[in-house]
């Protein structure tokens, strides 16, 4: 018996020897190519705020074509474009979903009070989409300004969490058998997740205290160690802090 946990502790010793150095440098590559692709897609919100004038703003069906031109981009915008004026009010979205939608105003949503108060782009906390679906979603800001300079609306482009964006990708790898990679806010909620239940669910949050070396990513941890998950299970985890956005990948 002596024997038998001597080679266990060898075996895994040796594991953990082989995993740590190649499981930090893969999640690194991961966040850069989150912060990459973010970044792209940020850009071209941005640039497509820049064709909208007064004029749109001034008449939705004109920004409703416009936006709808662009529709094409849905497989990264998979929830879809957005205009507001400058007091978060609902102007024209593709997809289109109903004139009953417009006028509506969403001047309480996070990503446009950022945005409009800060003028200047900005990338959203996770929030549960108003449309038919409700799906966990997060959006990508762009301001738009007259030729004065005065902010006169918002565009905004929205990727749905739960269906293929190009962003989630990287949750159907697998470390081994059953290692993961998922995407948390630092207020532990769950943005990606192989478990798309976990997603922006409050029952799907990483518990306070639960994973004592995510408590030590939250503060600023990067690397490789050893912990227990929110779901008590034994892991040799790397965390990774993203650039673009302050969230963390992680890697079980």
């Amino acid at each position: 018996a002596h024997i038998s946990s001597l080679r266990l502790t060898y075996l895994e010793t040796k594991t953990k020897e082989q995993i740590s150095p190649q499981q930090f440098p893969t999640v690194t590559l991961l966040a850069n190519e989150i912060d990459d692709r973010l970044q792209s897609a940020h850009n071209y919100v941005i640039s497509l705020a820049q064709l909208l004038t007064a004029a749109h703003l001034n008449d939705p069906d004109q920004a409703q074509a416009v936006l709808d031109r662009y529709s094409f981009m849905q497989t990264t915008f998979t929830n879809g474009f957005f205009l507001f004026d400058k007091a978060g009010t609902l102007l024209a979205e593709t997809p289109f979903q109903s004139l009953e939608r417009r006028g509506k105003n969403f001047a309480f949503r996070e990503y446009l009070a950022a945005t409009i108060a800060g003028k200047a782009p900005y990338i959203g906390d996770p929030y549960l989409s108003s449309r038919d679906h409700q799906h966990p979603a997060i959006m990508l800001t762009s301001p738009i300004f007259d030729h004065q300079g005065e902010l006169i609306g918002v565009l905004g482009g929205s990727i749905d969490l739960l269906t293929d964006n190009g962003f989630n990708l990287f949750t159907r790898l697998k470390i081994g058998r059953d290692g993961y990679y998922y995407l948390a806010t630092t207020d532990r909620k769950i943005i990606m997740h192989p478990d798309q239940s976990r997603i922006l669910n409050p029952q799907g949050d990483i518990t306070k205290g639960a994973n004592i070396l995510f408590e030590q990513a939250i503060s600023g941890f990067e690397g490789t160690g050893e912990t227990v998950t929110s779901r008590g299970l034994q892991a040799i985890t790397s965390f990774k802090r993203l650039k673009a956005k302050d969230w963390i990948i992680g890697a079980n």
